[in-house]
């Protein structure tokens, strides 16, 4: 269990992660479904997707899987390089020095974020119980945006974090038609932001705010299938969100004396985090023995995504208070259909609709989760008889959302492997 929780870890931490959102939903024919999945639930994926669909499984296997994405948040200008820098509305976040006599504007226009996100799981059939164990990344956020082409300045900033989930789960048929299932999430949040600022013209300076923290909290999921006829099947689930209590430190330093005692600090903080609860309900309809069709609807409960933040020393920036960054409710509408080449081959299309988590009266290019998407999936499968691999495609139509003459795009594309083994 340790070893298989920190494999998922190193994954999920080693990149830039990919900030769309709160959720990566785990699974390779999910995703080339559209996610439309809640109503199929048939593979171990189902600890995420509909806990009642591992009634299905029969014996015991396992099942491994990767996401990889790598693709730029881009804007049309630069952050500004502001003397009173409001972050959250496209400025970069420590201020231009009163004593540098003036300094230029960023050029870099360009998030790099990267994504690798795992997922790994066991499970068991015993006496019509399945029992399931597996650790997956989430999701997460963060990116690395960097600028040394202006003369005498340089700026970074990167900002890393991740969910890393523990699940165990049982289910177990009720009736030939009715399933349920029920399980224990523990969510891991770990939180990184580091920035630095470089100014070498005038009155020079450094500056740096630096924060780690990490915290755990408990979620209940549940879920339940019913097999209406031998063509339709229905889900639903629910997953009941959690509240973490995040540990950190945090520093933030400026070699200018005035700056320092006006911005500058060392603490210890305690933030309360809610990470959101979510339901979906679906259903998948075999149209013939070669297609089947499969649709859903999630909710998503963002406007309970506020944190409330106490330092042990407050001081400077480093300020208790609180805060819901302007998260709203989301519907996700997705579709996908499976069409069956062979008894082994399958190819598979699917999308759906991802709205925008936070309110866009503001803008900025460190947010990406201010962007309306919708992804398109491809995807195939082959089943070996014991051994099956699936492999998806997607890519991410954006909007373009702006403010003012500042205008932002996020378009993203990643793939998909897994593959799973009956033992």
């Amino acid at each position: 269990m340790k070893k298989l929780f920190a494999v998922c870890l190193f994954f999920a931490v080693a990149g830039h992660l990919d900030a769309k959102g709160i959720f990566t939903n785990p699974g390779t024919r999910a995703a080339s479904l559209g996610g439309a999945y809640t109503g199929i639930a048939d593979d171990l994926t189902a600890i995420y997707w509909n806990p009642a669909g591992l009634a299905q499984l029969e014996g015991s296997g396992s099942e491994v899987s990767l996401v990889y994405s790598a693709s730029p948040a881009k804007a049309n200008t630069a952050p500004t390089n502001d003397g009173s820098p409001d972050s959250t509305n496209g400025s970069f976040p420590i201020p231009e020095s009163a004593f540098s006599g003036g300094e230029p504007d960023f050029n870099e226009r360009e998030l790099d974020i990267k994504a690798v996100l795992p997922f790994a799981g066991i499970y068991e059939n015993r006496n019509g119980f399945v029992r399931a164990f597996g650790v997956y990344a989430s999701g997460g956020g963060g990116g690395i945006w960097e600028d040394g082409s202006v003369p005498n300045l340089y700026a970074s900033l990167s900002s890393k974090y991740a969910y890393i989930v523990t699940n165990f789960t049982v289910a177990k048929k009720i009736s030939n038609r009715l399933s349920v299932g029920g399980g224990l999430n523990i969510v891991n949040m770990f939180d990184k932001l580091f920035v630095e600022k470089k100014w070498s013209g005038g009155a020079p300076y450094t500056a740096t705010i630096d924060k780690n923290s990490y915290g755990y909290g408990f979620e209940i999921t549940a879920g339940a299938m019913y097999e209406l006829n031998s063509r339709l099947q229905l889900g639903a689930v629910i997953r009941s969100g959690a509240k973490i209590k995040l540990d950190g430190s945090a520093t933030v330093t400026h070699s200018i004396p005035a700056y320092a005692a006006a911005l500058g600090g060392v603490s210890e903080y305690t933030q309360e985090y809610h990470y959101p609860m979510t339901a979906g309900v679906g259903a998948s309809y075999n149209v013939n023995k070669k297609m089947l069709v499969t649709g859903g609807i999630d909710f998503n409960r963002y406007s309970r995504m506020k944190d409330d933040t106490t330092y042990d020393t407050p001081s400077g920036i480093l300020t208790s208070g609180s805060n819901n960054d302007g998260w709203v409710n989301t519907y996700q509408i997705r579709g996908g259909v499976e069409y069956a080449a062979s008894g082994r081959l399958a190819y598979r299309f699917g999308f759906y609709t991802d709205p925008a988590p936070n309110d866009r009266s503001k803008l900025t290019l460190f947010n990406t989760n201010q962007y309306d998407w919708i992804p398109v999936t491809l995807g195939v499968g082959y089943d070996f008889g014991r051994t099956k691999i699936d492999f998806c495609y997607a890519h991410t139509f954006s909007d373009q959302p702006s403010s003012g003459t500042r205008e932002y795009e996020y378009a993203v594309d990643s793939v998909r492997f897994s593959t799973a083994y009956k033992f």
